[in-house]
């Protein structure tokens, strides 16, 4: 039950909004909102928006108009009762359920002339000797009738001021952890820490921090759940771990991450904590063939009942199809590289598929396939399209015949984009399992880098080779090497594998220039593979008055990777006091990233973030964020349109 306590005003959307909130936090899938109601609202777009909004989401919403005086419910709800008296209510409810469903877009209860009927009947059935008054007083114990059919009913008491504040957001994690993903795994733990938790600069906010900073004034609480997965190989592999999380002092499968200034309690603070210690426990191993059990963490998450976000997201991290030849790309089965593509799998997959999707997207539940290696999920991803399009279809039929309105085919392309959509977080080599970046290293060895600073640099370098060689087992990477003063060079060949790039570094000191460097560092670019990730690191501890060149280089080199579809990084570091960080910032652009590295000990510390978090990581922070910031919108134009 809502109750408006607001006297000064009438609040019909806001009290719709309310209910709808609480019906689509319930697993109930017929859903009934009654509004007993005048149908007049001081903010007749805000009750229409709200109304619409309940139909999307699948519930019933009846207004019921009680007493002598008109009413409105009729012009502006679709399924309406209106009564005299409210003794005439209990009738009207079992008239209004008795009817068959599929006709409820067309229940009225009685036309408009039978209504009229209907009141003046009403209005009849008492004796000249009682008084409206007493007629009225007598009438009380009809509510209670009423009240005694709405069992299990909730309340909520709505004031002036205290509308639903913070928008909730479930973000289920879910890992693949068997031994193909060793390489990437360390970058998907730093990843998934950024999108939940952030740091502490500008540069590092978490993906809720961003889209806040966006809606200033609208706060938003993260709920993260966290999914490790393998294949079933062996007695002493755990195929399946959920790593269980507290919300609102009980246990459950989401972790309260929520963080502001009402929010920083003790269990928030302990549920954070907790967060980062299971995320760091996940370790890559097992799996067998190539073939993974895709299917049954997504259904094991879609039956979780704890989910209660307006927004609700799955982030799904693999390399791997699941069983099953039809989801097998046909070139690793030539070749012989997929371990399982039994063609009976493929029909067992299929329905658990079928089975996983139904459970979520029954729950507005949108899933991000986060491949890292698109060459062998991509027969996989298409074919899981089909399968979303296909249970996405039922369920909006389903919801479309139960709120008893025509049914709207929407576009299969719309379906698709709407509950599942493909990330890819590493470029793969055609018919490999092996991610890769290209790391071209532009830097400054002007006069002012002699002794002490180069040393440091040196160090920073070295202390990035080992780190991505550590993480991504010494495969995968390429290297390119330019080192400027008011000149510039390409060290060694102008592209190599990260195992064979030099360990030392010459030092021949001299002015500094920027545009020479950056347009070396564009021809390292162009011969990028079309199979890695290229990532420029500019390094300078001085100044340039060329530095618009070089940012005009910095653009084109995003233009044209745009243009080929390839996700480019630039990270430019001011090290010592002695840089100029505006120029360096401008060299960035809007689309890279500045760093400030003011001692030898920043600097190493700068390549080592930079290198464990090589890759399109701002994909995900763009799809994800766009979701939860249609979300923030949502709420914004209810509340104020």
């Amino acid at each position: 039950r809502i109750q408006c306590t607001d006297h000064t005003s009438t609040r019909d959307g806001e009290a719709i909004k309310l209910g709808s909130y609480i019906l689509q936090k319930t697993s109930s899938k017929l859903k009934k909102m009654i509004v007993l109601t005048d149908g007049f609202s001081s903010n007749g777009k805000e009750t229409l928006l709200s109304l619409k909004r309940a139909r999307d989401a699948g519930i019933d919403v009846i207004g019921v108009g009680v007493g002598m005086c008109k009413t409105n419910v009729q012009d502006l709800y679709h399924n309406w009762i209106s009564a005299a008296l409210p003794r005439a209510l209990p009738s009207a409810f079992r008239e209004l359920y008795s009817t068959d469903r599929d006709s409820m877009a067309f229940i009225q209860v009685g036309s408009n002339k039978e209504i009229n009927t209907w009141r003046k009947a009403e209005m009849l059935k008492g004796t000249p000797s009682e008084s409206v008054a007493s007629i009225l007083r007598d009438s009380t114990d009809r509510f209670d009738e009423l009240q005694s059919l709405m069992k299990d009913c909730r309340e909520l008491s709505l004031v002036r001021g205290n509308c639903p504040g913070a928008i909730i957001v479930d973000l289920v994690f879910v890992v693949d952890c068997t031994g193909s993903m060793k390489p990437m795994l360390s970058k998907i733990k730093s990843d998934i820490h950024s999108i939940a938790i952030g740091g502490n600069t500008k540069e590092s906010m978490s993906i809720i921090q961003r889209v806040e900073e966006k809606f200033p004034g609208n706060k938003i609480q993260m709920r993260c759940g966290l999914v490790e997965f393998r294949d079933t190989c062996g007695d002493d592999i755990v195929p399946l771990k959920v790593h269980e999380g507290r919300d609102a002092g009980v246990a459950g499968n989401f972790f309260n991450l929520a963080y502001d200034s009402e929010t920083k309690t003790e269990e928030v603070a302990g549920q954070r904590a907790a967060f980062e210690e299971a995320l760091q426990t996940l370790q890559a191993h097992g799996g067998g063939d190539l073939a993974e059990d895709l299917p049954v963490p997504l259904l094991r998450i879609g039956n979780w009942m704890d989910w209660k976000g307006q927004a609700r997201f799955v982030l799904l991290f693999t390399d791997a199809p699941p069983h099953g030849s039809d989801f097998h790309s046909q070139d690793f089965i030539a070749k012989g590289i997929m371990g399982d593509s039994a063609a009976e799998r493929s029909a067992k997959t299929t329905k658990e598929f079928e089975t996983a999707f139904n459970a979520l997207i029954s729950k507005n539940v949108k899933t991000f396939l986060c491949t890292c290696n698109n060459h062998a999920t991509d027969t996989m991803f298409k074919r899981m399209q089909r399968i979303v399009v296909k249970i996405g279809t039922e369920i909006e039929k389903f919801k479309a015949t139960a709120e008893g309105r025509p049914e709207r085919a929407r576009p299969s392309k719309e379906i698709a984009e709407d509950y599942l959509k493909e990330i890819r977080i590493f470029q793969v080599p055609s018919g490999s399992t092996v991610p890769g970046m290209h790391v071209i290293f532009i830097l400054d060895d002007s006069g002012s880098m002699s002794g002490s600073p180069w040393n440091d640099l040196t160090l920073a370098y070295k202390a990035f080779l080992r780190k991505r060689v550590s993480d991504q087992g010494g495969q995968g990477d390429m290297v390119s090497i330019v080192i400027f003063n008011s000149s510039s060079r390409i060290v060694g060949p102008i592209i190599q594998p990260i195992k064979n790039a030099p360990k030392h570094l010459d030092y021949n000191g001299g002015g500094t220039c920027f545009l020479p460097a950056m347009l070396d560092g564009e021809k390292c670019l162009n011969e990028t593979p079309l199979n890695k990730c290229p990532v420029v690191v500019f390094m300078s501890d001085g100044e340039s008055d060329d530095y618009e060149q070089a940012a005009d280089v910095s653009l084109r080199m995003f233009a044209n990777c745009d243009a080929k579809n390839v996700s480019l990084q630039i990270h430019t570091i001011a090290f010592g006091s002695g840089a100029k960080r505006d120029a360096l910032k401008k060299v960035a652009t809007r689309r890279g990233k500045f760093h400030n590295a003011p001692t030898g000990f920043d600097l190493q510390e700068t390549f080592k973030v930079i290198a464990a978090n090589a890759g399109p990581s701002d994909t995900i922070f763009k799809e994800v964020g766009s979701r939860i910031a249609e979300a923030v919108t949502d709420k914004l134009t209810i509340e104020y349109f």
